[in-house]
């Protein structure tokens, strides 16, 4: 008797719906891609230092929900100069126009001071922190005011 050998044929594996499955993988990954452009601002962290503090003109800006309050020292004495918000605080109505007229006071008295600490309050909006930063890094000539900004926690 003679034995007769069964062909085995293996299957071919079948790449097909893997394929369909990764160019759709990649097709929602490029749909909820990002792209975007990002501007760098350069802030550092207030360290409770003298130098970060700004020793000669001690320069803060606190932004809170009624509008801003500048604070410096003028010689030794605080001085404190408040720039409310015109009627209800929304991210609009900061007056950034009459805190950069007291910035370029300041300026003026004191050209060469180049620092000033920022403080947020709670409940600021993060586009108000923004903007005050525009305002108290340049005039609206992009003139620099206190291009050295510190933030305050």
């Amino acid at each position: 008797m003679r034995r007769h050998r069964l062909r085995v044929e293996h299957p071919e594996l079948n790449l097909v719906p893997l394929l369909d499955m990764v160019s759709m993988l990649i097709q929602m990954l490029l749909v909820n891609a990002q792209f975007g452009v990002y501007a760098e601002l350069d802030a550092a962290v207030a360290a409770g230092t003298k130098e970060a503090l700004g020793e000669e003109l001690g320069l803060s800006v606190a932004i809170d929900t009624t509008g801003y309050a500048v604070r410096w020292l003028d010689g030794g004495n605080a001085v404190e100069r408040r720039v409310d918000c015109a009627g209800t605080c929304t991210p609009e109505t900061y007056d950034t126009t009459g805190l950069r007229s007291v910035l370029l006071e300041l300026k003026d008295r004191r050209p060469d001071e180049a620092q000033a600490v920022l403080v947020p309050g709670e409940g600021v909006p993060f586009e108000v922190v923004v903007v005050t930063m525009d305002a108290v890094r340049a005039d609206g000539a992009d003139a620099p005011l206190f291009p050295e900004l510190v933030v305050s926690p």
